[in-house]
């Protein structure tokens, strides 16, 4: 799949607002979160990031089809962020954001970075833990009487394994 970024121009404000309110949907009716969520942004929030000079909105196209956009701000002390990035859900879970991010860092470099994201419980890494008694031999100097006795220290122990 080959993916691309087009710089979004202020005549595209609606597609990219309509496309936007269409990503972040699903996510606004199961949490009703309607501050953060750019689905319930109006598109005079859009317009108006698109006339800040260190914002640079991107539609996402694969294969010649818009799938989704980004915008990368810069920061004038060189820090990058990225907020939001979104695809379309018909077009999600096949690693286009993840290229997107990597034509980001092709125009824009490759330090500095920062994401601002919604978390989405189902779309987080999972993670296992294990718990076990743990047992060492205790560290320290021992006298003479304690000779053949060996002293050992008991504790608890939780590893994550990612």
């Amino acid at each position: 799949m080959n993916i691309e970024l087009v710089r979004v121009t202020m005549e595209d404000a609606s597609i990219l607002w309509e496309m936007q309110v269409k990503s972040f949907r699903d996510l606004l009716d199961k949490y009703q979160d309607y501050e953060p969520n750019p689905a319930a942004e109006p598109v005079e929030k859009v317009i108006n990031r698109l006339k800040q000079k260190e914002t640079f909105y991107y539609f996402i196209v694969a294969d010649d089809v818009k799938v989704g956009a980004i915008r990368v701000v810069v920061h004038p002390m060189g820090k990058k962020r990225i907020s939001p990035l979104f695809v379309l859900p018909e077009h999600q879970n096949r690693g286009i954001a993840q290229k997107a991010m990597k034509r980001c860092e092709d125009i824009h470099g490759h330090d500095n970075w920062e994401l601002d994201t919604i978390l989405q419980e189902e779309s987080l890494p999972h993670t296992l833990t294990s718990y076990s008694p743990c047992f060492r031999k205790e560290k320290g100097a021992h006298g003479i009487e304690e000779r053949g006795v060996y002293r050992i220290h008991q504790f608890e122990k939780q590893e994550m394994i990612v």
